[in-house]
């Protein structure tokens, strides 16, 4: 039995959500993974290299480091918190800049 991760959860979420099915998110993922490779990338058989994550992010347009991110926990949000990052994304970035300097201080 496997113990999934974030990064298998991650391919798993972009193989139902974001391509529908297993081949259309091979061949849209197509020359950096196989079948193969997402089979065991969502399955936590396998970790996939940075190197080729980095690569696969930046073929399928998502920002560098997204396939480590926690995007479950994201989606579990509570509705204030959720809005907070709305408002946020809404700024910009001078005070994006600004707001984290406070945060982090």
């Amino acid at each position: 039995m496997s113990t999934y991760t974030v990064i298998s959860k991650n391919f798993m979420y972009l193989r139902a959500v974001f391509f529908g099915t297993h081949d259309n998110a091979v061949a849209q993922m197509k020359p950096w993974i196989t079948r193969a490779q997402l089979s065991d990338y969502c399955l936590a058989n396998k970790e996939p290299p940075f190197v080729k994550m980095r690569a696969l992010e930046k073929h399928i347009c998502l920002p560098c480091g997204w396939l480590e991110r926690d995007i479950q926990a994201l989606s579990k949000m509570s509705e204030d918190d959720f809005d907070l990052v709305q408002l946020l994304l809404e700024k910009p970035d001078n005070i994006k800049t600004a707001i984290k300097t406070i945060l982090s201080s």
